[in-house]
């Protein structure tokens, strides 16, 4: 099984502090958020660690959005 991680809220703090973290370790990533900053991060991440990263834009902080 390939190393991947999903991470809610990964454009800003603890969310993005992880996000690099299991990127510096060669891992994969999903980030989930409600803002349209993914795709920066996403580029970011992908071009210093040379991980994959997929990104979905969702607002999970109430149940009614998320279907």
């Amino acid at each position: 099984m390939k190393n991947v991680a999903l991470i809610t809220g990964a454009s800003s703090g603890i969310g993005k502090d992880l996000a690099r973290i299991h990127a510096s370790k060669k891992g994969d990533l999903v980030i989930v958020e409600e803002e349209d900053k993914l795709e920066t991060l996403k580029s970011d991440l992908e071009k210093e660690f040379g991980i994959e990263v997929y990104t979905i834009v969702k607002d999970l902080s109430q149940a009614s959005k998320c279907l």
